[in-house]
């Protein structure tokens, strides 16, 4: 059994155990790096104090927590309500049933289907099919042919040439952009753009709408310019409840 002993953070006071002779570690409170001097006693608890750095913040869409981690983690766990997030990149190129809350890019090949009720990453292109809520910080391209029964929120989505997507609920972004089919309705905080060869089917509620020659739009809804930055919301991936199992 490995003996260990409580060692505290310089930088934030945190406290935490390692084993007994370690010379460095990284804080789990913080994510700096400190060295271990042994013999000393833990600094008393404190609210934590960020030292100017390279960290980075990590928001938690669970919870609504935001935490600062250090820049060579790959992983961390949020501090509140304990959910797991990874920084790598996830590629599926076969059927899984997994949480995915990434700050990294996913990949959901052809043929393929993601099964979770709730997906974050930082962004994604969908070949396949996901049978969950997506959350996508960045850009979100959707190919392939698919019906989507969850909602997806993204700064910005793609409608890939040749695409065909049929969207049960409104899909939420900033920018859209659609070069193959989409049949559902749009939620847009920004710029709606149809492309040669694009069709959009459905109602849209947006600042700015573009129909360039080759395009078609099949729909209604609103299309105001005072409406500008009022969608994505983030509101559907924090639960009332935090740490509420989803």
């Amino acid at each position: 059994m490995i003996r260990k002993t409580d060692v505290s953070c310089p930088h934030c006071g945190h406290v935490q155990k390692e084993p007994r002779g370690v010379v460095s570690t990284f804080c789990r409170g913080c994510g700096d790096h400190f060295e271990i001097r042994q013999g000393t006693r833990p600094a008393p608890a404190g609210p934590p104090v960020f030292r100017e750095g390279p960290s980075r913040e990590v928001f938690c869409y669970r919870c609504g927590t935001p935490h600062r981690v250090s820049p060579f983690a790959k992983s961390t766990l949020c501090p509140t309500c304990g959910v797991a997030i990874e920084f790598r990149d996830l590629d599926f190129s076969a059927n899984a049933s997994r949480p995915v809350d990434i700050r990294g890019r996913l990949t959901v090949r052809a043929g393929v289907c993601l099964n979770h009720p709730r997906i974050v990453c930082s962004s994604a292109r969908i070949d396949g099919r996901v049978t969950g809520a997506i959350l996508c910080e960045g850009k979100l391209e959707l190919f392939g042919n698919a019906r989507m029964a969850f909602p997806a929120v993204a700064s910005q989505i793609l409608i890939g040439k040749g695409a065909s997507i049929e969207c049960g609920l409104p899909l939420e972004c900033c920018d859209l952009e659609i070069r193959g089919h989409l049949a559902g309705d749009v939620l847009c905080g920004g710029k709606i753009i149809v492309r040669k060869g694009g069709c959009l089917e459905g109602a849209v509620d947006a600042p700015a709408l573009t129909i360039e020659k080759g395009g078609s739009w099949l729909g209604g809804g609103r299309v105001d310019p005072s409406t500008a930055g009022k969608f994505p919301s983030m509101d559907l991936f924090i639960p009332d409840k935090p740490g509420e199992e989803q």
